[in-house]
Formats: structure tokens, sequence, C-alpha cells
């Protein structure tokens, strides 16, 4: 059933929306200012090719201007990391003397 899905959304509007959203990115690309949005414009399309049901309604949310998805893990310890170095830089001066 999946896969009858995935060929009908195709068939029926994913390919007219993903080349829809491949030239929205080309002419972003005309202006420098433009080229973070065209990059976005190209990866929507791409998602726009094959998504099941789920995948569209999160394509609506989703900016990915500037921005790379990662795993969910990548990024939980990524702001750990981030964490635990600005504790680390508030309790240290800013020759490396504790403060306090």
């Amino acid at each position: 059933m999946r896969v009858i899905g995935n060929f009908l959304w195709f068939i029926l509007g994913g390919v007219v929306m993903g080349l829809g959203w491949w030239v929205a990115g080309l002419l972003a690309y005309l202006s420098i200012v433009g080229i973070p949005w065209g990059k976005a414009c190209f990866v929507i399309g791409q998602f726009t090719f094959f998504p099941c049901g789920i995948q569209h309604l999160k394509l609506a949310a989703i900016a990915p201007i500037g921005k790379t998805s990662v795993p969910k893990k990548t990024a939980e310890a990524a702001r750990k990391a981030n964490a635990e170095s600005s504790l680390s830089q508030r309790h240290t001066g800013s020759h490396g003397q504790a403060v306090g």
C-alpha cells in the first residue's frame, strides 16, 4: 500500500510540486541574497517528490534556511556540550582563574 500511495502521490502532484520548488529555487539563485532561500527550495522540492502523508505535513512546518537536519541524539549531545561549555566559561575568569 505504501508503494502504491507514493506512486499516486508522485503522479498526481508530487512531481509538479517538486519541480515548482526547484523553479522557485532557481529564481532565488538569481540574486545573491536569495541563495540560502534557493538552497532551501531545492531541499523542500526533493522532499516533496516522494513523501508519505505525514512527511508532507512536516514539510509545512520546516524552515531549513541556514539549518542542517541531524538525528535527535546528535542534537541532544550538541546541546549538552554547548551547555557544559557555557557553564565552564561562567565559572572561570578571562585569565582562566576561578571566579567566586
